[in-house]
């Protein structure tokens, strides 16, 4: 295949960290998942610049929960994880719910993906692509 040099355009923002995050979401958990994602949710609006895209998708039985986020860069991604609502929301979420995917896009460096390994994260690089989102 082509190295990353010859087949990367310019255009591409590989700077840009994403992350695919599915969590399995137990009947008794459902509630009180929903109140974290909503407080996460507003935290990371509020404090959060670097971070561009923080979504929540349900599937149809409302038993898994797919979160995208997209962070513009290293920092955004560690000031996201530093946060003081992610500290304190976090651990019960993770309780409350299984994390059954976690995958990261982008140059992410062993700063990110240290602290996520407990998760099984898979980690995919960039190759190749564009990006015309503003």
């Amino acid at each position: 295949p082509p190295t990353r040099r010859s087949a990367v355009s310019a255009e591409v923002p590989f700077s840009e960290i994403h992350f695919t995050v599915e969590f399995e979401v137990p009947p008794a958990f459902l509630d009180r998942f929903c109140e974290l994602a909503a407080r996460l949710t507003d935290a990371t609006r509020s404090d959060e610049p670097g971070t561009l895209v923080y979504q929540w998708f349900w599937n149809q039985d409302r038993n898994r929960v797919v979160v995208r986020e997209l962070f513009r860069d290293t920092a955004a991604v560690l000031a996201h994880f530093e946060a003081p609502t992610f500290q304190a929301c976090l651990p019960e979420l993770v309780a409350g719910a299984s994390v059954v995917r976690f995958e990261v896009y982008g140059d992410a460096g062993p700063e990110i993906l240290d602290g996520l390994a407990t998760f099984g994260v898979s980690h995919y690089r960039p190759w190749l692509g564009l990006c015309r989102v503003e």
